[in-house]
């Protein structure tokens, strides 16, 4: 373990710091889109039903590739 620490370490903590900025930037987003979307529906209740149907419909979509 110490040997590939030793030979990865450096590239080890760069790619993981990588994967945190990565993820920080999509959640920043998602909360960029999510918070305002979210005030709208709130308003108005034929678009939140819409809006919903279609959240739903593809969150199925990689549940279906998974089962392909």
């Amino acid at each position: 373990m110490s040997a590939f620490l030793n030979q990865y370490g450096t590239e080890l903590l760069i790619k993981t710091w990588e994967q945190f900025y990565i993820s920080a930037i999509a959640l920043g987003l998602g909360i960029i889109v999510a918070i305002p979307l979210s005030i709208v529906l709130t308003r108005f209740d034929r678009t939140a039903k819409f809006v919903m149907g279609l959240a739903g419909m593809l969150q199925t979509v990689p549940s279906l590739a998974l089962l392909a």
